[in-house]
């Protein structure tokens, strides 16, 4: 999840339906909220590294999240 980029109620839900077309085979979901694991590879390569920690996923949010995927009827997990 990406702050302000696909961190909202409207596109996960847009996700969670996309999912539910794709038919009984998915039946977990792991919401991965962003980090910077990749920002001194960035660095290192002389590239841009787009930060968005500027804006935060609040707890609520994801509590939120979670319980949209599992009303849908997905086990969620954050994280791997």
């Amino acid at each position: 999840m990406i702050p302000g980029f696909n961190d909202s109620l409207d596109t996960l839900s847009k996700i969670a339906s996309t999912i539910k077309l794709a038919g009984d085979g998915i039946r977990e979901v792991n919401l991965l909220p962003y980090h910077e694991m990749a920002k001194s590879k960035y660095a290192r390569l002389n590239r841009n590294f787009a930060d968005f920690k500027k804006q935060k996923t609040e707890k609520q949010d994801i509590t939120d999240f979670i319980n949209l995927f599992e009303t849908e009827g997905f086990k969620t997990k954050i994280g791997g």
